[in-house]
């Protein structure tokens, strides 16, 4: 039988994603929508918690989360503003290549 529960660790992740996105994201998302101002101060939390680039491996210094795990701080991005997760999710498509064909 397939079990379709979250792991603890992706429940974790899940939380912490939903809980930045509702105390960080949603309340400043109708300024930075009015405005158009790019949420820098923002993505640098993001980075600071763990919450982008996930799937750089380990021996580059990353977490070496999977895709379904990404997809899990997706859509707690998305639900928040799809405007600021969008620029936190994207440089992902950059990274891909340097992990694939990049050199020390």
């Amino acid at each position: 039988m397939v079990n379709f529960d979250l792991t603890e660790e992706q429940q974790e992740l899940q939380k912490l994603a939903r809980d930045f996105a509702q105390r960080e994201i949603a309340p400043r998302a109708p300024e930075h929508d009015r405005t158009g101002e790019f949420p820098r101060e923002i993505l640098h939390k993001a980075w600071d918690l763990g919450l982008m680039n996930i799937h750089i491996p380990p021996e580059y210094d990353g977490p070496g989360l999977g895709s379904f795990d990404e997809c899990l701080i997706s859509e707690e991005m998305g639900a928040a503003c799809t405007g600021m997760a969008t620029p936190m999710l994207v440089n992902n498509l950059a990274a891909a290549p340097l992990l694939i064909a990049g050199s020390p």
